[in-house]
């Protein structure tokens, strides 16, 4: 909340945001102490409202673009006067001053009339103000302290029938120009972690998943919870986990496994890409792939080119394509390039006790 109370700080330099103005409010009378944001908001949605400027010298209506204009040198008054004290032996002439607060208004003026016997026999209204609603309080004040005892009583008179006028703003200088100010300038705060680094700005979604249950529902939730617990207890798991048999070893650990032969469909694929899956059991590397690409733009067929391929150390080492790596999830078979299926019930739910592996083979291993 906007701390409405005007503050001065006595270190620094005061600024346009200690200036505060006020209004008059149709529910609560005379609202003092708002900050030109404040005064901004309310114009936005009560156009035409007449602020309010006071201070030891005079009482200002403004409108709201006027407030907007407001610099600090029309609040903050440097008189450069020192305070010398009172001289009660003075004969300096004194004015008395008629002061009026409180009635939920504002701007009523008036001078007190003093008799030859120094008491007020009169009060001379000059303004009546605006805006109140109930019986203000009056006091005199003497500048030099000489004068005391003065009770004042104010007394509210009717003011007959009530009328409505309306106000038509035509003209280009009442065009109103709001400025709202950010409302969220001051931000969240920051975050820190357990060692006490600024891990960013916190912000309140992070903890927030989107859900509507209410407080019955999440009670509900964690009572069945509870009512669902594990046996034995300190276990997390839901389900007892699974086994698979191997050469007659029994072993909890499981792996996900797919084959194109249990289950392919026909793809397209690069054909150079598709010899290397052919004869040496791997895809193509991007510089193999120039390469031979450039033997296919200067004149060579594809069957020149898996020739050209067979003369390479490569062919050896896969035996002649007899030993080669073994590919799960693509091959080249028949003229056509195939890859594995993963709609197929074997390749999405097939497990086992070893994981898969694509090493190269032997000729022991045939």
């Amino acid at each position: 909340m906007t701390d409405s109370n005007l503050k001065f700080n006595i270190f620094e330099d005061s600024n346009i945001d200690d200036l505060r103005v006020g209004y008059i409010s149709p529910d609560t009378g005379y609202v003092a102490g708002i900050t030109i944001c404040e005064a901004n908001d309310y114009a936005k949605l009560n156009p035409g409202t007449i602020f309010i400027l006071k201070n030891r010298d005079q009482i200002r209506y403004l409108n709201i673009n006027d407030v907007n204009n407001l610099t600090k040198e029309d609040f903050f008054t440097e008189t450069g006067d020192s305070c010398g004290g009172i001289d009660i032996t003075a004969t300096t002439p004194c004015k008395p001053q008629l002061d009026l607060f409180g009635g939920g208004g504002v701007g009523a003026l008036g001078n007190p009339v003093i008799g030859k016997d120094g008491g007020v026999v009169a009060v001379d209204l000059v303004a009546g103000g605006y805006g109140y609603g109930y019986t203000p309080n009056a006091r005199i004040k003497d500048p030099c302290g000489i004068g005391a005892g003065a009770d004042l009583r104010v007394e509210m008179v009717g003011s007959g029938d009530s009328t409505v006028e309306y106000i038509e703003y035509d003209d280009e200088e009442d065009f109103e120009e709001y400025e709202i100010c950010n409302k969220n300038d001051v931000g969240f705060g920051r975050r820190y972690d357990v060692k006490g680094k600024d891990i960013g700005e916190w912000n309140p979604n992070l903890y927030f998943d989107g859900g509507t249950l209410s407080f019955d529902e999440e009670l509900k939730k964690y009572s069945d919870f509870l009512l669902k617990a594990p046996n034995p207890f300190w276990t997390t798991r839901t389900e007892p986990p699974l086994k698979t048999t191997s050469d007659n070893k029994i072993s909890r650990a499981t792996y996900d496994v797919f084959h194109w032969a249990w289950g392919a469909k026909p793809g397209e694929n690069d054909p150079i890409d598709n010899l290397y899956i052919k004869l040496f059991g791997r895809r193509g590397e991007p510089s193999g792939l120039n390469y031979w690409r450039d033997r296919i733009a200067s004149g060579r067929n594809l069957i020149q080119i898996e020739d050209e391929m067979k003369t390479m150390p490569e062919w050896k080492e896969v035996c002649e394509g007899e030993c080669k790596p073994v590919m799960p999830d693509v091959t080249y078979l028949g003229g056509q390039f195939y890859e594995y299926d993963s709609k197929n019930f074997m390749n999405s739910f097939a497990i086992s006790p070893v994981p898969m592996s694509n090493v190269r083979g032997s000729y022991y291993s045939r």
